[in-house]
This record gives structure tokens, sequence and C-alpha cells, in this order.
């Protein structure tokens, strides 16, 4: 554009050209504007330099030269003209490039940037790796220890999905796990409370053989019996696919009878206590156990004193905990009847309807000729009973046969000696033991037939029973009743959780992951990690562990989808590498690369928020790092660290005087490291899973959430901003502006603002970052803990802040474009788009930063070929409509009191998606 000006200009002055070239137009002087992208400074360019020097060939200083009077190119002298001319231009190209390169703001090279933050001592960030909560999987089998211990280094190699290399993880330390705490689960079920007006019990399994009109007999919580009969069965099948250990039940409904038995067996000294319906093994474990667990029955021990008392009693934790598991199994019985009979004679026809000949007088003829004489009155078979002693009214004391007898209305072939029965009678009820049976020819109350006769135990009552209403219950068997599952949600805000069963060896401080379904959150499982802040180990049958964690549970988990991942360890992105670096030669500063780049650095809570993985040992001796020899001595055994713009690290020793030198010898300086980080390692949850060293009992790894943290090196736009924010902190935070820019120098953070808000509490500083391309830093996370904490120690002690992660917002679009007949309106309809979602993305935006229709019409504008813009669509949420300008929040208090929540600010940029439509028209 200057050599057409120029030409222009010549052209205005000389209309016949006699005067082309000849003026000197070098060396030109430069004329920057404050602020400029880039600097122009040079001197001219080949054209400039071309004419300048042929128009010096007329000059008189040089009239040695006036007999060349040719001009053109062909000539040998013009020609050398013209290759010092390129000379020229080559040269000021390289002058100009130079120049700009000793600037911050218009430096182009990485290497020119490296070398400049040195002079302000700022390391440009060397990048971060990217971490992950690992859950490993532990065997249980013969030859693996209940305990394992899983190495720091183990190596976990992701799958890569689609466009995606694999990633190599390590564990940061070492990883106590056992099989049992691989899913552990709350706690499942629930005795059945027992009451006297229970109308629902729970069995195991569907095949109860149990059917409507069987009966019940059970003893309540309370020590109350009570005899009920089943209405209807309900077997329910469990739902192995949500949970593969789950049992089927059976639902009885029975009705029970609102009045306590008039009699029961005599207690039997030499029968089982388990036979007794209602029995609990756990209502007599206490006088069972003995020794240290019957010192500490019915008390609470945390993590360290049940160390102490398995260590005092030379016990296991298996021997202490196995009498406590044994009770704690669902063992309470109730006594079931499956078949049931009337009382033989019920259906005898009333005494009434019986003939005169049966009940009263009956005369006895003799015939003596044609006359009939009657002899006597003799009475019928039946002539002295009465209602009383008849079926009608009549009680199984009529029928015992002076023993202890009752006799059934057919026969029952399931009722064996020793069985139990219920005798029933509307609301009266007995409970009788069987001692013997038989099947016999009855006769009673003009009725005979089979019979099944039973001898009880005793015939106290039996006069309470009539003959017509009574009912016999028998057959009986015991069963166990189920503990139901839990199906209430757990409590959102709690922060304890009971255990299904004792897990010792459980410790404070440990991570665990939580995965499950809970209320609202549909098919999709809620996963979080916690820290257990105590375990408690309650040691009374039927209960089991607790532990407390640091923070609510954050869900409504259902118990019965809950699993408690305890064989938890953070692992890193980066490979392990050891090499030779050389051999000392004491000589003073020493200097020697790594043969491998880019070398990790693991999140810290430094001001950086990073540290390196270098270790260096000279003579198998550590040597430690340090920024750099100014405060050393000279015995210090301390080495210097660079990392270069290719990710090389080089390391300097010192020269005797500040710094030890390395010792003599051959290859005696080695180094140990890991390679690789950035934000390649952001994998996917699930993507962790396959093991690249397998120590003995680790079966399987698996990440269940998505890694985080992670950044790359610090490019060239970075070290431009975030160079001349160190100058501003110092390393410390103070102000409010401090806050910002102290976050945004951290590691792994792209955006970072600051600002005060009147909280309950009084004024406080809300701190809100968003990591690299834009993802959340949510609370608990390992970027969100060490920014916390860097900045606590860089601030000022007695200044409060809260550190957010930053809300996303989209909007929606719709633009009609009007284009130029002259350009092609595909090409320009991909241009207009490309132009929007750079400019309008996550990191182009800032906190807070609203969008204009003008902005985006003037961004339109821009792009070559449009020559009109109509914006009818600009909104968020769901209902496309067109506002002027969309507002985006800056960090905020939203409710009041307790309830009160404290909001990052938000970045508004456009939606990923596809625009809503994006019209182009000539």
């Amino acid at each position: 554009m200057v050599d057409s000006l120029l030409n222009a200009r010549s052209q205005e002055q000389s209309h016949c050209g006699a005067c082309n070239d000849t003026r000197v137009l070098t060396p030109q002087a430069p004329d920057n504007t404050a602020g400029l992208p880039r600097i122009r400074f040079r001197a001219g360019s080949h054209q400039d330099f071309y004419q300048s020097m042929v128009a010096r060939l007329s000059s008189s200083q040089y009239g040695a030269l006036g007999t060349l009077t040719t001009r053109e190119g062909e000539d040998f002298t013009l020609a050398l003209l013209e290759a010092w001319a390129a000379s020229c231009d080559v040269l000021t190209f390289y002058n100009e490039m130079w120049l700009n390169e000793a600037y911050v703001r218009t430096a182009q090279l990485p290497q020119s940037l490296h070398e400049m933050a040195l002079l302000i001592d700022y390391i440009p960030h060397p990048g971060a790796a990217a971490s992950a909560d690992l859950s490993f999987n532990i065997a249980a089998g013969a030859g693996i220890p209940e305990r394992i211990t899983v190495p720091a280094g183990t190596k976990i190699q992701s799958t890569p999905g689609q466009d995606e290399t694999p990633v190599i993880y390590e564990t940061l330390d070492d990883l106590l796990a056992r099989a049992e705490w691989n899913a552990i689960r709350p706690k499942l079920t629930a005795p059945h409370p027992l009451t006297t007006s229970t109308t629902q019990l729970p069995f195991w399994g569907t095949n109860t053989k149990l059917k409507a009109g069987d009966g019940v007999y059970f003893i309540v919580d309370d020590g109350t019996p009570v005899f009920a009969v089943v209405n209807a069965v309900n077997p329910v099948l469990a739902n192995i696919a949500q949970d593969p250990d789950a049992k089927d039940l059976t639902w009885v409904t029975v009705s029970p009878i609102g009045t306590e038995p008039i009699s029961e067996p005599a207690s039997d000294p030499a029968s089982e206590p388990a036979s007794e319906p209602g029995f609990s093994a756990s209502s007599s474990f206490s006088a069972t156990v003995s020794g240290a667990l019957a010192e500490k029955l019915d008390h609470t021990l945390g993590t360290s004193e049940l160390v102490t008392v398995l260590a005092d009693a030379e016990l296991s934790e298996k021997a202490f905990f196995a009498p406590l598991e044994a009770a704690s199994q669902s063992n309470t019985t109730v006594l079931v009847f499956r078949a049931s009979a009337a009382i033989f004679g019920h259906a005898a026809p009333p005494l009434s309807s019986l003939h005169h000949s049966l009940t009263g007088m009956v005369p006895v003829y003799s015939v003596d000729g044609s006359d009939v004489v009657v002899e006597s009155l003799e009475p019928g078979p039946f002539a002295d009973k009465t209602a009383a002693t008849w079926a009608d009214e009549g009680t199984l004391s009529l029928m015992r046969d002076g023993a202890n007898h009752v006799y059934l209305e057919r026969q029952i072939a399931e009722i064996a000696n020793d069985s139990e029965v219920v005798i029933r009678d509307g609301d009266t009820w007995a409970r009788y033991q069987v001692t013997d049976t038989a099947e016999v020819a009855a006769s009673f109350f003009a009725v005979t037939g089979k019979s099944s006769r039973l001898a009880l135990d005793r015939n106290e009552d039996f006069g309470e029973f009539s003959i017509r209403q009574t009912t016999i219950f028998g057959a009986s068997e015991f069963l166990t009743l189920a503990e139901p599952p839990i199906t209430a949600p757990l409590d959102a805000d709690t922060v304890s959780v009971q255990l299904n069963g004792w897990f010792p060896g459980l410790e404070e401080g440990r991570k665990v992951i939580l995965n499950g379904l809970a209320e609202g959150s549909g098919a999709l499982p809620v996963i979080a990690t916690r820290i257990v802040q105590s375990v408690n180990h309650e040691l009374t049958a039927g209960t089991g562990t607790s532990v407390t964690l640091t923070e609510p549970l954050g869900a409504a988990y259902f118990p019965q989808s809950l699993r408690i991942a305890a064989n938890v360890a953070q692992a890193t992105q980066g490979e392990s590498v050891v090499e030779v670096l050389g051999d000392g030669a004491a000589l003073p500063h020493a200097s020697f690369t790594t043969r491998q780049a880019p070398q990790t650095f693991v999140p810290a809570a430094t001001p950086t928020g990073v540290k390196p993985t270098l270790e260096i040992r000279v003579n198998q001796i550590l040597w430690h790092p340090v920024a750099n020899f100014l405060s050393t001595q000279p015995a210090d055994r301390v080495y210097s660290m660079r990392v270069d713009e290719q990710g090389y690290s080089h390391i300097t020793f010192g020269d005797g005087v500040k710094g030890a030198m390395p010792g003599k010898g051959q290859q005696n300086i080695r180094a140990s490291y890991r390679k690789t980080h950035g934000l390649m390692g952001r994998v996917k949850a699930g993507q962790l899973n396959l093991l690249m060293s397998q120590p003995l009992g680790v079966q399987a790894v698996n990440n269940l959430l998505d890694a985080d943290g992670g950044a790359d090196p610090e490019g060239r736009d970075a070290i431009k901003r975030s160079a001349p924010l160190s100058c501003r902190t110092l390393g410390r935070v103070v102000s409010l502006t401090d806050y910002a820019d102290f976050s945004q120098g951290y590691g792994g953070i792209a955006k970072a603002s600051a600002q005060w808000l009147h909280l309950s509490g009084g004024p406080q500083v809300v701190v809100t970052v968003a990591a690299e391309e834009g993802a959340q830093v949510p609370e608990g996370s390992a970027l969100h803990s060490s920014l916390t904490e860097a900045l606590t120690a860089a601030g000022d002690p007695f200044a409060r802040f809260i550190l957010r992660s930053y809300r996303q917002r989209f909007f929606k679009l719709g633009v009609r474009l009007q284009v130029h007949p002259d350009y092609l309106l595909d090409e320009v309809s991909l241009s207009a788009e490309a132009v929007l979602r750079a400019a309008l993305s996550f990191d182009a935006r800032r906190f807070g930063q609203p969008v204009f229709a003008s902005e985006i019409i003037a961004l339109l504008h821009d792009v070559a070929g449009i020559d009109a813009v109509v914006i009818e669509r600009l909104y968020t949420g769901e209902i496309p409509t067109r506002h002027d300008g969309l507002a985006a929040a800056n960090a905020e208090v939203m409710g009041s009191g307790v309830d009160a929540e404290v909001l990052g600010a938000s970045v508004l940029s456009l939606h990923p998606g596809p625009l809503d439509f994006l019209e182009v028209s000539v």
C-alpha cells in the first residue's frame, strides 16, 4: 500500500513520467501511533531502495556515474542495484521483526516472550496435569490378601474416543484397599415392626406356599401374642437389573384378631429358643458372647478405639465382628398354619330338627294277635340331649373322650406330632401343642365319618370353643420374616450414612465416591466425591458402621441404588521417566537438559498452582530446586530449573560459592520425572480403565467422574496477558484486583474476576473463576482446593473471600443477511458464522459482559460481501424473541438468611448448537 501511494504521488508530480525514479525515498522515518499490535520500523521496501539508488545515479554528488545513462534493468549496474535493494529489503524486514520481538505487546515468537519474562522474574506457566479420582476394584478369593496396597505410581491408560490419543495417569500415593470396599452399600433393610395391628408381613422368596385362609401366629415387639388370618399373598420380584443383590419378597396381607389368647402352651425348657414365634437371635445375643466383644457390647467405637481394642485382645477384625454379623441376620420367625378345618359334627342337624323318636320317649310295642300292646316307653338315643350338649350350643368339652382330644371334620395328614395348632372361635383363640394324631372313624351328634383326632397338650378352655363356630388351624411351620428394603431416599442434607454392616479399617480422611440414583435425577446417576470425617462402629446386633462426611450428601439418594466406592486414589496425568543426565565434573554452573518433554507439573497449593515432578539425584543423593542461587551457601545441594518454550527442562547447578557443584563421577547425575500434561488429559468418565501395571489383587479400575484441571503451557497470548499481572501482584494478594490477577495467573484458570459483596457476616470478596476451555471449577475439586489454599497463603489473613465457579449462560441468534451479488452466498454464510462464533465464544467474552444487537451487526458488517444485516432473534431460554441487548450477571447473592447462596459471575456466550437461522440472500 505504501508503494502504491508513493507511485501515485509521483504520477501527480510528473504526468509525462520523465521524472519517474528520480527521487530518493530512503531512509523513511518510522511513524507509529500508540497501541498498535505491530511496529512499523522499516527504512524502506525493495522498490524504495531500488528507486533511491537509481535516483542517486543522477546526483551531482556522484559525478563519476554521470556517464552511466542507461536505466534499463538488463544493465549489469542496474542489476547490481536490484540485488542490493533485495538485500536491504531482507535486512530491514528482519530488523523490524526483531524490534517487534523486543516488546511484549508485539512479540510473536514464544522464545522472545520467554526471554522477556525472565527480565521481570516471571516464569511462563508450564502447564498442568489433569487429575482424576480412580476407583479400584479389588478381587476376593484364595491366595489374595484381605488387605492390599496399591502402590503410588500405578499406571492407568485411557481408552481413547474418536480423534483422541491414549493418556496415561499415575496414582500419587499408596492406597490401602480391600475387596469389601469396592462398593459399600448403605443400610438396605430395616426390621419389620410387629404390632397388634400389623396387617402386612414380608417373607423372603416367592414360594411361601401361603394362601388366603391360612393362619399366622407371631409375637409383637412388646411381647403380645397375635393370631391373624391370611387375606392375600402378593409376590414381589426383585429388580436385579437395578440391584443385582436384591431378593424376591412375598408380602402377605393378614387380618389380626384383636384379642389376646385365652391359653398358651406351657413353656418347654427342653425346646430350642429359635422355635418360639417372634424369636430373633439378636434378642439373646448378649448372653452368648464373651471376651473383648462382651466388654464393649452396645458401645460405639471410633477407628482408633477399635484398633486399640483389637490389639489388646489380640483378635483379628473378622473374629471380632463375626458374632455380630451372625446375630444380625434376619431370623425373626412367625408360625404359619397351612391347613384349617372345622370341628367334626359342626354340620350336624340341629337338635330341634331330629325326629321325636330320636329325642323323645319311644314306645316299645308288642303284638298280640291283632292287638298292638305298648309294653313301655323308652328314651330315644338323644332324648337326654339339650342344645348345650348338642352341636348347637355345645363346646369341645363334649368331645374330648375323657382325654385332650379334638376331632376334625376331615382327615389332615399334614398335622404332625409335636406341631402346634390354634383353635379359634370368633375373637376367642388359644394355641395348643399336638402330642398325638390319629385317623379314626368318629360318630358325634348323629354324624359318622372319618376324622383326624388330635391329642393336645391340655384341655383347659375347651369349654370356650363352640362346636359349630370353631376352626382349628394346623400343619404349622416356622417361617422367617424378611427385613423389607428401605425405599425412602436419604436426606440430601445429612452428613452421616449408616452402612450395611461393619467395615473395620475405614479411617478418617479417606476419599469416597457416591454413585447412585437420587430423587429428582431421573435415570441418570448422581456421582460425587466426599471425604470421611469420622467412622463409628456400633457394637449392637443389627446395626453396623456409620460414616460422617465432611459435607452433606448433596442428593437424596435411593438406598437400594447407592454404591460407595472407598478404594479411591487420586491420580494425575503423566508417565514416569528415569534417565541419566550426564557425568559430574565439579565444574561451575554445570547445565543439563532432559531428553523428553514436556515435564509434568501436578496441581499444588503454590502461587502458580503447580509443582514440578522432577527429582535430581547426584550419586544417589537428592538435590533440591531453588528459584535462584542468591541465598544459597557453598555446600547447599540445590539446582535451578527452567522450562523452555518447547517444554524441555534445563537444570543448572551452582558454582561452589552460590550452591554446590555436583561431584565427579560417570553417569552419576540422574533425573526422574513424569512427562506429558495439558488439556488432552481431560478424559471423560469411564475412559481410565486400562491397568498398565497390575498389583496383586487389583482386578479393575475406573474413573467414575470426568477428569478435571489440566492446562496447556502458556502460549503467546497468555504470556502477554499474564506477565504484566505478575508485576502487579508480586506474589501477594492485598487489593481487590489482586484477587483477580492472582487467580488469573494460577495454573488451569482461564478467566477470573473479583468483586465485593455485602453478606450477612459483612463484606466479602467474591472471586469468580473459569477453567481452561470453559470448564467449571466445582467446590471440592483439586483445582478449587489448591487455588483456595494459595489465595489464603498469599492474601491478607484478616480479609475474607469466597471462591466460586462461574455460571455459563448461552444466548441464541437468528440473522438475515443481504449479500453483494458478486459474492458466493455459501462462502459468505460460512465466514459470517465463523466470525460470530469467534467473537461471541467463551474465550472472547468477559464475566458480566452483556451482548447487544448493535455489536453483532457491527461484527457481521466486517465480513466481506455483506451489505445489510437484520437481527430477528436474540434471546436466552426457550422462547424465541428479539432483544436489543442481553445482560450477564455478575456475582450475586440469591435468597436471604440461612437460605442465602453466593453465586459466581456469569459468562454470556453464543450457544454452541446451530443458530436458529442464518439466512442469506442477494
